[in-house]
């Protein structure tokens, strides 16, 4: 019994979400993006329809207690990952740059899960992430679905649509989001 509650919470969230992950049947991939790799989770529930689904994870922990920088900003509760796991159609849980363990990545800096979370790098590199998968499956209808914060990246993703080639997008649903990055920051 202690080893069961020390394994759950001894584990860090970028532990916790590949194991909810694997529960829910995704498959876990490193995608390569701009700048950055990108920790996602793949489901292909129906092969022949050319959708998928992307979801975006909020901020997380970015800060503590308001004021200090976090070492590891990955979210304590995926509600982005919970979504995708009631979806029905293709699925790709796109995690953020230097989420999910990767925040001594190479061109990880602290900046990019607070002051620069929504910088045109982020946004870059999560594009490019999502044009590799949309390439690979032979996608043609691609949604965007974020929440919080992962709901203003989408915003930012598909006002970069046009420059950036993912001619396939056919939505984009925020959920909590701050549709006024420029305001906030």
């Amino acid at each position: 019994m202690v080893l069961t509650l020390c394994t759950a919470a001894c584990s860090s969230p970028a532990q916790r979400i590949d194991t909810v992950a694997a529960e829910y049947g995704l498959q876990r991939r490193i995608i390569l993006g701009d700048a950055f790799r990108h920790i996602s989770y793949l489901k292909i529930a129906q092969p022949s329809s050319g959708r998928l689904h992307v979801y975006i994870e909020g901020d997380g922990r970015p800060w503590l207690f308001g004021r200090y920088i976090a070492e590891d900003p990955t979210t304590e509760r995926p509600l982005a990952l919970e979504l995708a796991n009631l979806d029905s159609e293709n699925v790709l849980y796109l995690g953020r740059p230097c989420y999910m363990g990767l925040q001594q990545d190479g061109m990880c800096e602290e900046k990019y899960w607070t002051s620069a979370r929504f910088s045109p790098a982020v946004v870059a590199s999560m594009l490019a992430a999502v044009r590799r998968v949309v390439d690979e499956l032979d996608i043609n209808h691609v949604s965007l679905i974020g929440y919080s914060g992962g709901g203003s990246l989408a915003m930012l993703m598909a006002s970069d649509v046009f420059s950036s080639a993912i001619s396939e997008l056919d939505a984009v649903v925020t959920i909590s989001a701050n549709l006024d990055v420029a305001a906030w920051t």
